[in-house]
């Protein structure tokens, strides 16, 4: 009638927890961001579907986005407070400080990210 099973522990840190789920095909991250943890430092370039946009689902807390719109050079500080969806296209890049303590999801297969994550030294 149901099924109850535990999240994979991916990574813990103090700043920061992340489980990992995969059923039928479909995988995603749990984050937990600790309140000032700074996390993403990053871009994609639109060349995996998981990330063309790149789709944060904020559950509880609040976070500050610093995006960078590498074409234009244009940048933007966003804050966003549960529950919110925020969809960051290709060659935007992205930083996520954590205002409380906050609760996400993400779409996230990691051999697709290997091939569309770039720092800004890339």
């Amino acid at each position: 009638m149901y099924q109850i099973e535990e999240l994979e522990k991916w990574k813990d840190k103090p700043e920061k927890i992340v489980y990992r789920y995969s059923a039928s095909g479909d995988k995603w991250i749990c984050l937990i961001l600790k309140k000032g943890c700074v996390a993403g430092e990053h871009y994609h370039k639109g060349l995996v579907a998981s990330k063309n946009p790149e789709i944060n689902i904020i559950l509880k807390g609040k976070v500050e986005y610093y995006l960078k719109d590498l074409k234009s050079g244009k940048t933007e500080k966003v804050i966003i407070e549960a529950p919110k969806i925020i969809k960051i296209n290709p060659f935007v890049y992205h930083e996520i400080k954590a205002i409380e303590e906050t609760l996400f999801l993400e779409p996230f297969d990691e051999e697709a990210v290997k091939k569309d994550r770039f720092g800004l030294d890339d």
